[in-house]
């Protein structure tokens, strides 16, 4: 569905300003930029945390998800 492509991506975007971060954070040089730096990366982990566990929810949705279909013969439905 949209709804887990869309978690997906941003799941994925979310990594990738993670992993900006911890490069940033090897690179600071002062305490200032290095507690920033840090208190980014606790936000950023924090979201991509609860993103992950609502992936896991919704494929676990997907995973318990049934069709019912019943068919007929003879009957044809053309529908718009």
């Amino acid at each position: 569905t949209e709804q887990f492509h869309d978690l997906e991506a941003e799941i994925k975007n979310t990594r990738a300003l993670r992993d900006r971060l911890r490069a940033l954070l090897h690179k600071a040089t002062t305490v200032k930029d290095t507690l920033a730096i840090e208190k980014e990366l606790v936000r950023v982990q924090t979201k991509l945390d609860q993103l992950e566990g609502r992936l896991k929810r919704l494929k676990s949705q997907i995973a318990l998800s049934s069709l019912s279909l019943t068919m007929k013969k003879g009957v044809v439905f053309w529908g718009r």
